[in-house]
């Protein structure tokens, strides 16, 4: 009988009779020693660590459902690979978070093959924060997700909890507006695009306040863009985009000042409000 050992406790036999090596015992101890060999080698496959990344700030409103993030792995045809599982790391100290499956707008990079895709609503998982009724203040949330390809990630949103547009870190903005009484008339256009001129997908407006002498509805439509010079969307001002139009209409005869709050949130969740001071004649 022969013995190799390659290691320590990493040893193996042949059984063959010494006497007839003969070709067959040869490579019966040749098939054993490869065996060996590789066992020397084998180490267990540990799943990928969770890749940290920088904090998400997000600011809402008391007692309000608001988006944390939207996770979700796509093959290059913009088809599911599959639901994300998402673990709740260290849950919000004056909140709850909420985990469910639904259709959202990805937003891979431009140098990412799925790019295309964010131009559709696609199947993930959603994660959504709402804090204690009442409170005003911060919150933090960290989570873990592990995508359906096997890819596992980090991420923590610190979460400003407040009841104006100020406290909540958003801009509200003063415009003046002057409209005829009784036309239906355009107050604002809100769009987001890629530099390419594309969609980033849909931006949605809220009412926020009632108006006193008038209406104020929302209808997707096209529109221009207004980029400074030294944006790389500039050339997209040439040109009508998709977007979201605002309209206006006075009560008929009615002649004087009226006002309009809105809030626009954009398809990558930045967040802003506007005010319009609106001139009637």
């Amino acid at each position: 009988m022969s013995k190799f050992c390659l290691a320590p406790g990493k040893c193996a036999f042949d059984r063959r009779k010494q006497a007839r090596p003969g070709k067959l015992g040869l490579v019966f101890s040749a098939a054993v020693l490869i065996g060996a060999i590789a066992g020397c080698g084998d180490t267990p496959k540990l799943p990928p660590a969770a890749r940290p990344s920088p904090p998400t700030h997000i600011a809402t409103t008391p007692g309000s459902k608001t988006k944390l993030n939207f996770y979700v792995a796509l093959n290059a045809d913009c088809s599911s690979i599959g639901d994300s599982t998402i673990r709740i790391v260290d849950p919000p100290s004056h909140g709850s978070v909420a985990v469910e499956q639904g259709t959202d707008y990805p937003e891979f990079a431009s140098n990412n093959q799925r790019f295309e895709c964010n131009k559709h609503e696609a199947p993930g998982t959603i994660v959504y924060y709402t804090s204690a009724p009442g409170y005003v203040g911060s919150d933090s949330v960290k989570i873990e997700s592990i995508s359906a390809n096997g890819f596992s990630r980090t991420d923590t949103f610190e979460l400003k909890i407040g009841t104006t547009a100020q406290e909540q870190g958003r801009k509200e903005e003063a415009i003046a507006r002057t409209v005829l009484s009784g036309a239906d008339q355009k107050l604002d256009f809100q769009y987001s695009i890629n530099s390419d001129c594309t969609s980033l997908g849909d931006t949605k407006i809220r009412v926020l306040d009632p108006r006193s002498h008038g209406k104020v509805w929302i209808e997707a439509g096209d529109g221009y863009s207004e980029f400074p010079k030294w944006n790389s969307r500039y050339e997209c001002n040439k040109q009508p985009i998709p977007g979201a139009i605002v309209h206006y209409q006075s009560e008929a005869g009615f002649v004087g000042q009226d006002s309009v709050r809105i809030e626009v949130v954009y398809p990558n969740q930045t967040i802003r409000k506007e005010f319009f001071g609106i001139t009637v004649k």
